[in-house]
């Protein structure tokens, strides 16, 4: 097609623009526009070059991203993109590619959100469009704190947050993130992740699990509450009955009923069919308790009377846990002999009612309710008893607040509590005649009594072991302290000090003069630590603060601070570095401050790398997947394949990063890439080498052979095939090609050398010409050429026979070079010598010269200047024209005969020749003449006038200047005082 358009333009043309018109610059104007070239490194090459933020750019990159046939050409394009819309059209890519578009249109996406170069009505239509694909890289990556929220706020699952949490550069991101999250997984996987990245975010997220623990730990308490107190139930049906199984089975029902509803829920049934049964073993044991004493009516009382003030005060249940052993009828009766009046006063049954149902928890809000209550009547505040029930709820509800921990409390602690809740359990005490057992919250009095009793024994236990703990890590303080090392010494002082800080004054007893020895040997040790260390800490400070005003390149830099930190390291923990620690850690960050950009560039190389090697994974993997979908019988591109393959080992190599250990699992995944190919690619070199070494063995055949046109036939046809064979390993096809060239060659020489005898038969002539011509340019690149040689060969050449029309117009071309840089050569030579002349002619005359000088001066000339004179004047192999050599030779004489005979020349009939021809000389080069010699001028002139005479042309001019040099060198001396002032005349006649 372009040559018929050639053809075209050459005939529409007219003749003469046709041949100002070069094919070439039509071939030039019609060609194709960069990004539309056949060859996809060139569309590369324009995308790498191209402005990308002019609107025409942006229109050609469009195109490529969209409908360019090579799919690293649209991956570049779409690198450059900055239209939205084209972009998340892009995101829904369809085809083959699909991937590969989709990947690199959201790596794009991404990197716009990060230069906060979208709007937040862009990012609002991505998101409801793209939220599930665009929500984490705009939540991890986006510079503007509104589109952050909003892409958090379209997340939902946790995964994602936590991967924003990982991701995300900025504080704000990682918090919201992270505050979001309720599962414990994702809050411990998140918390992994920026421990050491965000300590305020890590914090907050250890506060959530901390809540969550504890969440989880009081619902496992209220269990286990749930679970233990029907377990209690269950276990009063087993075994025999004991008095005091009533008022275990009364506090059950009292706990059971103060659990919460939801968790005892699933328990019910069991709860009630074990109190229904304990409740039956609770009346078959008082029948039988009544049945021995129905003859005597005063004392039948008294076993019940006894169960209800076991229960009421807790000493029967205190005497079981202890004794495990049933209590004889006998002691129970004597314990309650003694009975109290019952209190009868109208005040106390309202306020009872008030108070009976409220739990220790709710009991602060109804005693107020009650007091107010009380006041309000005047025979309730009248009465002590009511006052006096108030005052034992008050006490109470005091004792609980704040609620009290009995798995910390140590024995002397507990000893207290069980003393005040003994005090307030017995009642018969503090209120005589008053009946409270059926009040809820003195039950649960009852109950922590039995806690705090159970724990006692373990706490005394704790004690003793945290005791004997204490006096083993002073042991251990000891020895640290007898190695010298003071940060670990004083870590383990810190500890024991808030450990002793906690213990009770019993505890402390034996451990005070340890801790106050060790304290002093402490304190010793540190003051020979300070001593030793303060002074290198402090150069150490000098030297990290000088490093801010240091010019050091940001790796240099960074390295210096490493070394300092080292140091301090090194100098190990002491009172000295804790006091010095801020002010280098200080110093240290402001030193640090201008590496952290080029950090952040390096890891911004390193990140792009990796995403190239990522991209070069996918791109053989994308590759493989089309070989193993293409039809059984279609033949693969072997050398696109190779290509491939070779370019992603170079580019894998390229992208290599110097300054980290590879990426096992990407280095795996290329690995297994390329594993495919190779093998492909191994098989597929094997079988071409069977076919060249086939090839190699018929040539070799061939060449072994009579050698005729025949068989340079069959040679080219086995190069044909040789040709046609596909890819093979470079070693092994230079070796077989160097093989097969080397018999291919045997035959065509062989061929080319009948060739040319049969040409040198009727061509010798022309063979003659070329040698000629070769010996013409040989003798062209000497200094000096022989002519006869030259004129020799001229003349042979012109004798030869005619030239076939073929070669006669090259060889007569070739021949004048030749002539014509020998030419040259003879042009140089004339010149050197015309130029040797001068020189030479010059420097005789400044023999004459130096003579002449020696004539006026005897006195200034040396005893050998005649001898050496006489030897400088042959002493050079350059030779002047006879004429001016005689000239010279008869000054010279004549200077030597004045020398001799101790004369001197005429100098005043010399001056005056020497003016004349001066003045001849400045009007034949048309200079003009000095003041003094005005008047000679202008007679001469004058006589010139008169005797009819023009001025000379140029030819003239130049003959009459050299006839006129060479009377000047002809002429004898003059006087020194004047010798300088005319030959500057002369020189300047002569434009020397």
């Amino acid at each position: 097609m372009l040559d018929w358009v050639r053809q075209l333009v050459y005939w529409c043309l007219p003749t003469g623009f046709v041949r100002f018109l070069r094919i070439s610059s039509v071939k030039n104007f019609l060609k194709s526009a960069t990004h539309q070239h056949k060859d996809p490194q060139v569309r590369l090459g324009f995308i790498n070059d191209v402005n990308a933020e002019t609107p025409e750019a942006q229109k050609t990159l469009t195109e490529l991203a969209k409908n360019d046939v090579d799919l690293a050409v649209r991956v570049a394009a779409i690198g450059k993109l900055n239209d939205l819309d084209t972009l998340r059209e892009l995101l829904d890519a369809n085809g083959d590619d699909a991937g590969a578009i989709s990947s690199a249109a959201e790596s794009r996406l991404i990197e716009r959100f990060s230069s906060g170069t979208v709007t937040d009505d862009a990012v609002r239509g991505l998101l409801a469009s793209h939220g599930a694909r665009l929500a984490l890289p705009i939540a991890a990556h986006s510079t503007v704190s509104e589109q952050r929220e909003m892409a958090l706020q379209a997340i939902d699952d946790e995964a994602t947050l936590v991967t924003v949490v990982q991701q995300s550069r900025l504080h704000d991101a990682r918090l919201a993130a992270a505050m979001r999250l309720s599962q414990h997984d994702s809050m411990r996987a998140a918390l992994t992740a920026v421990r050491s990245r965000d300590k305020l975010v890590a914090k907050q997220l250890q506060q959530k699990l901390d809540t969550a623990a504890a969440e989880e730990a009081a619902l496992i308490a209220r269990r286990h509450a749930v679970t233990t107190t029907l377990k209690q139930v269950e276990s009063l049906n087993e075994g025999v009955w004991t008095p005091q199984d009533g008022g275990r089975l009364q506090a059950a029902r009292e706990r059971w009923a103060s659990l919460d509803a939801g968790e005892r829920s699933s328990y019910e049934s069991a709860f009630a069919t074990a109190m229904t049964a304990a409740e039956q073993r609770l009346a078959d044991y008082t029948k039988a308790q009544e049945a021995p004493v129905a003859a005597d009516e005063a004392p039948a009382a008294a076993p019940a009377a006894t169960d209800e003030t076991a229960h009421a005060s807790g000493d029967t249940d205190k005497a079981a846990d202890k004794d495990d052993v049933a209590v004889p009828a006998e002691e129970v009766v004597a314990e309650v002999v003694v009975e109290i009046p019952k209190v009868e006063d109208p005040a106390l049954p309202p306020v009872q009612s008030v108070l009976a149902p409220a739990t220790i928890a709710e009991l602060p809000a109804v005693l107020e309710s009650a007091q107010t209550m009380v006041a309000a009547d005047e025979k309730l505040s009248a009465s002590t008893h009511v006052k006096s029930v108030l005052a034992h709820g008050q006490s109470v509800a005091v004792l609980f607040d704040p609620p009290y921990e009995v798995n910390k409390a140590r024995p002397g602690a507990l000893q207290s509590r069980i003393k005040r809740v003994s005090a307030l359990l017995d009642i018969t005490k503090l209120l005589p005649g008053i009946d409270l057992s059926d009040h809820a919250y003195v039950s649960e009095l009852q109950a922590h009594l039995d806690v705090l009793n159970d724990r006692m024994a373990k706490a005394r236990q704790e004690s003793s072991d945290r005791i004997k703990a204490t006096h083993r890590q002073f042991a251990a303080l000891s020895g640290i302290i007898k190695e010298g090392k003071w940060g670990p010494a004083n870590s383990m002082m810190r500890r024991l000090q808030k450990k002793l800080g906690v213990m009770e004054a019993e505890e402390r007893v034996s451990l005070d003069d340890k801790l106050a020895r060790a304290e002093q040997q402490l304190a010793e040790m540190a003051d020979w630590q300070d001593f030793a260390a303060r002074p290198k800490l402090e150069a150490l400070c000098e030297s990290m603060e000088a490093l801010i005003t240091k010019e050091l390149s940001p790796e240099a830099l960074a390295k210096e601070v490493r070394e300092l930190q080292s140091a301090w390291k090194g100098m190990g923990v002491s009172r000295a570095s804790n006091d010095l620690w801020t002010r280098f850690k200080t110093a240290g960050d402001s030193a640090y401050e201008p590496c952290k950009e080029w950090f952040d560039s390096r890891q911004q190389e390193r990140q792009e790398k990796l995403d190239a090697k990522a991209l070069l994974c996918e791109g053989l993997e994308a590759t493989q997947a089309e070989l193993a979908a293409a039809e059984p019988d279609a033949e693969p591109d072997w050398k696109a394949i190779v290509r491939q393959v070779n370019n992603a080992k170079r580019d894998w190599s390229r992208n290599r990063v110097p300054d980290r250990k590879p990426d096992k699992a990407l280095e795996a995944r290329f690995s297994a890439a390329l594993k495919p190919f190779e093998k492909s690619l191994a098989e597929q070199y094997d079988q071409n080498v069977k076919e060249k070494q086939e090839l190699v063995e018929k040539v070799a055949a061939l060449a072994e052979g009579e050698i005729t046109q025949h068989t340079a036939n069959q040679a080219k046809s086995l190069l044909s095939a040789w040709k046609l064979i596909g890819i093979m390993r470079r070693k092994e096809d230079q070796a077989l090609w160097e093989v097969f060239n080397g018999h291919l060659g045997t035959i065509f020489k062989h061929q080319h050398q009948v060739e040319r005898e049969k040409q040198r038969a009727g061509l010798e002539h022309v063979f003659r010409a070329k040698d000629i011509i070769k010996r013409l340019k040989q003798l062209a690149k000497g200094d000096s050429l022989d002519e006869a040689e030259v004129q020799g060969l001229t003349l042979e050449f012109q004798a030869l026979a005619e030239f076939p029309e073929r070669d006669k117009k090259f060889l007569l071309r070739d021949f004048r070079q030749a002539l014509d840089a020998c030419s040259r050569v003879q042009d140089n030579a004339s010149r050197r010598r015309a130029q040797a002349e001068v020189e030479e002619r010059l420097r005789l005359l400044a023999l004459c010269e130096q003579l002449e000088r020696a004539v006026e001066q005897p006195d200034a000339a040396g005893d050998t200047l005649v001898d050496d004179v006489t030897h400088a004047w042959d002493s050079s192999d350059a030779r002047v024209s006879p004429e001016i050599a005689a000239l010279l030779d008869k000054r010279r004489d004549a200077a030597l005969a004045h020398l001799n005979n101790k004369t001197t020349p005429d100098y005043s009939t010399n001056e005056t020749l020497r003016r004349n021809l001066l003045i001849k000389m400045e009007v034949a080069a048309g200079v003009e003449t000095p003041a003094e010699d005005k008047a000679r001028r202008m007679q001469y002139q004058l006589q010139n006038l008169q005797q009819g005479m023009q001025s000379s042309g140029l030819d003239d001019s130049r003959q009459v200047l050299e006839q006129l040099e060479r009377e000047w060198l002809s002429t004898g001396p003059v006087a020194n005082a004047i010798h300088d002032a005319l030959q500057s005349r002369f020189l300047k006649a002569y434009r020397r």
